[in-house]
């Protein structure tokens, strides 16, 4: 997989901004299932669910923000070889 990412990066990185995105809907999911089980006042189980879709969409923004200037460690492959790194003492 880390070689398919060192040679095509714009797929990585779109791949990787699809696995954000439904990581953080399936973190939010969980979320106000746990919240909704245990309020029973239906406004603050909206303000819970917009609160938690503010931090979603918040958090999702600064991680896609700062993905392109991510980069695939170095030390992981290079075209298909594992790449060593000598050890300087």
């Amino acid at each position: 997989m880390i070689e398919f990412l060192n040679e095509w990066p714009q797929t990585g990185r779109m791949l990787l901004s699809v696995g954000i995105i439904i990581a953080l809907y399936l973190i939010r999911r969980v979320v106000v299932r746990t919240v909704s089980r245990r309020l029973e006042d239906p406004e603050l189980l909206f303000r819970s669910r917009r609160v938690s879709t503010y931090v979603a969409t918040f958090t999702a923004i600064l991680l896609l923000i700062s993905l392109p200037s991510a980069r695939i460690p170095h030390g992981l492959s290079v075209r298909g070889r594992a790449r060593m790194n000598p050890v300087v003492a």
